[in-house]
């Protein structure tokens, strides 16, 4: 049985793409499948909304539990019980018939894919300490996480016209259960050595004291993920309803934006080699502003239509590339603090605090008015947090084509 990891650092995406996609997968397949179930279960198209923003806070605070349990068991006993939690909700959901039903099963796919998705991060820092490769790697499982909306969308509104929306999760548990396997099989066992590293933690308000810059790259985690998953819990009733487009048209539209998505998280890498992280973060962020700025304008003067909004989130989903990428490898790059620890707190922010605003624009509906000024709010947030890192002279302390060097010189 495999007990390291391959010499080749790109040879272990093999299993780290799929582990770190399943939770786009579980989020994704649904979504077309969401006016079906409103219907079959009568309900409000609100309540069921609002089971997205669960499926995202319980990915938060999963986050935050996910370390300690790496401590306990290690990255490939946590991974094959983060696979089992995945394959029950998939079970669970294949046979619900009621909300109920549908949302334990729905918190069962979140807590194990959440846990994939942390350990295929953490991964990385055991693959390789060359922060160029690292920066790659996390390029590579960021656009991993963005092709499921280019296709799996259009698949999940494929089965849901062809059979019933319960066959999505037949489908979904059956590709998780043959990973399962070939991760059983290759993934390493970790060492002691590697289990010790994870107790050397910092003290909790030691990942806020450190550098202006921490905060700001925890911000633009948060506007980006609060832009993705705005789209994600009002596109269906945006284009559905208020656009009276097909399930099926909605789905493609779906996947139009997940391939600009794919796009800004593969473009990231020559961006920061060119310009630096925090300049490539602020340039998508000043891209999602825009397009959020010029959502609502539109909306105002009523000419807003599918394929406009199509293109301005497009636009909006470009940054936002930019911006989980940015902030992820930032975070992996800080060299005083326990990366595990700082990319559990980074993972539940990032899906917590989106899940809460989602819950709270749905009392305005899931209308493009709630979308958009949400995301104006947000950004104009971060546009303040970005003016104590200008003010202390931080704005260059992650050019990551300089590497550690740079990092030392800085801290």
């Amino acid at each position: 049985m495999q007990t390291d990891w391959f010499k080749n650092p790109e040879t272990n995406l093999i299993l780290l793409i799929p582990m770190v996609s399943w939770f786009a997968v579980c989020l994704d397949i649904i979504a077309p499948a969401l006016p079906l179930i409103v219907d079959e279960f009568d309900v409000s198209s609100g309540l069921l909304q609002n089971t997205m923003s669960l499926f995202l806070l319980v990915c938060g605070f999963t986050q935050l539990l996910i370390r300690r349990c790496l401590i306990w068991l290690g990255h490939k006993y946590l991974t094959i019980i983060c696979y089992l939690f995945i394959i029950i909700g998939c079970l669970m959901g294949a046979a619900a018939n009621d909300l109920n039903s549908l949302i334990i099963a729905r918190c069962f796919q979140a807590m194990g894919s959440s846990g994939t998705l942390m350990v295929s991060f953490l991964a990385i820092r055991d693959i390789t300490s060359n922060e160029t490769i690292r920066t790659r790697l996390c390029s590579y499982l960021s656009t991993a996480i963005a092709i499921s909306p280019v296709l799996i969308p259009a698949i999940g509104a494929y089965i849901t016209q062809t059979n019933h929306w319960h066959f999505t999760f037949v489908c979904v548990g059956s590709l998780i259960f043959l990973h399962g396997l070939l991760t059983f099989y290759l993934f390493p066992n970790g060492n002691v050595d590697n289990r010790i590293d994870h107790q050397k933690k910092s003290k909790w308000l030691d990942l806020f004291n450190e550098h202006s810059y921490l905060g700001y790259l925890l911000l633009s985690g948060i506007l980006g993920g609060t832009t993705n998953f705005l789209f994600l819990s009002h596109s269906a009733y945006i284009y559905i309803v208020h656009f009276k487009t097909s399930a099926m048209f909605y789905g493609y539209l779906f996947s139009i934006v997940g391939i600009i998505y794919m796009l800004g998280c593969f473009l990231f890498p020559w961006l920061e080699k060119k310009y630096g992280n925090i300049q490539a973060i602020i340039l998508g962020h000043m891209l999602v502003l825009l397009s959020a700025s010029c959502i609502l304008f539109f909306t105002f003067i009523n000419v807003l239509n599918s394929i406009l909004f199509t293109s301005l989130v497009c636009l909006a989903h470009l940054g936002s590339g930019f911006l989980l990428t940015g902030s992820i490898v930032g975070l992996m790059s800080h060299p005083t603090l326990a990366r595990d620890q700082v990319i559990g707190v980074y993972g539940c922010i990032k899906f917590a605090i989106p899940a809460v605003i989602g819950l709270m624009s749905m009392f305005f509906g899931a209308s493009l008015f709630a979308m958009s000024s949400t995301l104006i709010t947000i950004a104009t947030l971060v546009i303040l947090a970005i003016i104590p890192i200008i003010s202390a002279g931080e704005l260059y302390a992650f050019p990551s084509n300089q590497g550690s060097e740079s990092l030392g010189t800085n801290n």
